[in-house]
């Protein structure tokens, strides 16, 4: 199967964008204490960006909206850790709308991805 460059460039943009959550999230987390916050917002952002490379390297469109559909619950997932975390002091303000805004470029492009795909009709 060929793969159109449009789709080539969705697909990457959506792996870089989950890299650059991960980065993210890690420098925010870095000064806070070892504790169950910590390791729970971490290894969510590691699952998200695991999952969307799954997602994108699978031929067939069921199967990738099946995927991009538990991505979702794994953002939303992500959102309520990082309220959380902003509730009790883990995180400082800029760093929660540093995840925010990370979290919501990659929504962004996870949508293009699926409309441009068809998985959603």
């Amino acid at each position: 199967m060929t793969i159109s460059p449009e789709l080539y460039l969705a697909k990457t943009n959506a792996r870089k964008l989950s890299r650059e959550m991960i980065k993210t999230v890690f420098l925010i987390t870095e000064q806070v204490p070892p504790n169950e916050f910590k390791t729970n917002l971490r290894k969510k952002v590691l699952e998200i960006s695991s999952s969307i490379a799954h997602a994108t390297v699978q031929v067939v469109k069921e199967v990738q909206a099946a995927h991009y559909v538990a991505i979702m619950g794994e953002i939303r997932a992500l959102l309520h850790l990082i309220n959380e975390g902003k509730e009790h002091g883990f995180v400082s303000d800029h760093g929660f709308v540093l995840v925010r805004v990370s979290i919501s470029d990659l929504i962004c492009s996870l949508d293009y991805l699926t409309k441009w795909i068809g998985c959603f009709k």
